[in-house]
């Protein structure tokens, strides 16, 4: 369907004013009460985490350099040294101008800060304005646009990026997650269906192994630790595996049950990369109106159908506007109406989940069930663009990630996009550097 996106498969506002009618809808569609949004956009509690705490703030991406065509598609990892750099890109829609300002934190494996100095990772002082913004551009809703060029890191790790108002860290606009990385392991890998036979045609299997330098590994059992990660995901990553085997420079990951990732099923989409036609799964768009009401076709639920392959990005989301010529400042927002048609789950809430959500459960991708029409639904303010999702449950039991099985099924013939990230705490060393990165693909 888009040359760019084919699996095959390698993907490697200007004033103050709001509308009050916008502020009412999407009151109603909540349903939460105005204390519960506090909470959520609560800016004096920083997250180690792609988190936005300021609810002017929207379609925030990081990504590595590249094609225009695929920005937003390849996950902000970047190898040390890389001539290349990460891209930052949202949305304000205060729609003039604030002194924005970035700040980096160098991370442990698990997300908490490191010892490191500022000057440890970084050659230049570490608060950098941003200072490339432009007004949108022939659009309904106003916005200003920001984009910032990530500075060379000196040292691999995770890293925490902030955004902030002012020189006001107090004031948090965002906050993003990346990598940099070297390669120095060899990481052989295996993906198929799982070794627990009740799980066979369900979940989708990581084996694989880690060759080092037994120069570089004194003690690989305990330097080296592992991230596992289905779609570029954070929520439903793995992290707690030891190596199964040890040989002389090769740690072997070789499990039936812990290294299991839920196969899920393709990701559904839509596409509203303009709003002047309807494509397939787009019932009705009423472009006269402010907001723009864009009506997607109701849902149902796949669980027990056959398998069918959809040629998905694997839940990122593209942003543009096939309309205009600049999409980052030309692309405008609508109002998406999702509709699900299933029984009420009973065990957790139900949400919408994709790239474009974050991965999160927040009060603006939650379904709301209605017993009389027998539905789940949602709304959210989205800018143009082509978008993948799901429905998933988030379970009262307090299980990480989401539960798709119950409207998406699980499939282990579905593609999914795994990476494994490999991290290693030298003796002696101060901070856990991240030594090896892969991705690979399943249902190939």
């Amino acid at each position: 369907m888009f040359e760019f996106l084919n699996k095959n498969r390698g993907i490697s506002k200007n004033c103050l004013y709001i509308p009050i009618s916008l502020y009412i809808f999407c009151f109603i569609n909540s349903s939460l009460s105005i204390a519960q949004d506090y909470n959520y956009y609560n800016a004096n509690r920083l997250r180690f985490d792609d988190y936005i705490y300021d609810s002017l703030i929207h379609s925030v991406q990081l990504y590595p350099e590249g094609e225009t065509s695929k920005q937003g598609l390849d996950f902000p990892l970047l190898n040390l040294g890389e001539q290349s750099s990460l891209l930052l890109d949202f949305d304000d829609f205060r729609g003039e101008y604030v002194t924005y300002n970035v700040k980096f934190i160098h991370c442990n494996f698990n997300w908490t800060p490191s010892v490191l100095s500022d000057a440890e990772f970084l050659s230049e002082y570490n608060l950098f304005p941003i200072y490339e913004f432009r007004n949108s551009f022939n659009t309904l809703q106003k916005y200003m646009h920001y984009h910032f060029k990530i500075p060379p890191m000196l040292v691999t790790g995770n890293y925490l990026l902030l955004v902030f108002r002012e020189n006001d860290e107090q004031a948090l606009a965002l906050t993003k997650r990346f990598v940099i990385y070297q390669k120095d392991v060899v990481i052989e890998e295996k993906v198929g269906y799982s070794s627990n036979v009740p799980y066979r045609e369900k979940r989708h299997e990581l084996d694989f192994r880690i060759l080092f330098d037994l120069h570089k590994v004194n003690n690989p059992r305990d330097e080296i630790k592992v991230v596992l990660r289905q779609n570029g995901r954070w929520d439903n990553a793995i992290t707690n595996l030891k190596p199964l085997f040890i040989k002389e420079g090769e740690l072997m990951y070789d499990y039936s049950d812990e290294n299991n990732f839920d196969a899920g099923n393709e990701f559904r989409w839509f596409d509203t990369r303009s709003f002047r036609y309807i494509t397939q799964y787009v019932e009705k768009i009423n472009a006269d109106t402010f907001p723009v009401q864009v009506y997607l076709k109701k849902d149902t639920k796949r669980k027990g159908r056959v398998y069918t392959y959809e040629n998905d990005i694997n839940g990122r989301y593209l942003i543009m506007n096939r309309d205009a010529t600049v999409s980052s400042v030309e692309a405008d927002y609508g109002l998406v109406h999702f509709q699900l048609d299933a029984d009420p789950v009973t065990n957790g809430t139900v949400y919408l989940i994709g790239s474009f959500t974050g991965w999160k459960e927040n009060p603006s991708n939650r379904m709301i069930y209605n017993e009389i029409k027998h539905e789940y639904s949602c709304s959210m303010y989205l800018k143009q663009g082509y978008y993948n999702y799901q429905y998933g449950v988030k379970k009262y039991s307090g299980e990480k990630g989401f539960d798709v099985a119950p409207f998406e099924g699980n499939f282990a013939q579905t593609e999914n996009e795994y990476d494994i990230l490999v991290y290693q705490m030298p003796m002696g060393g101060r901070y856990e550097k991240v030594i090896g990165y892969k991705t690979f693909r399943s249902g190939l």
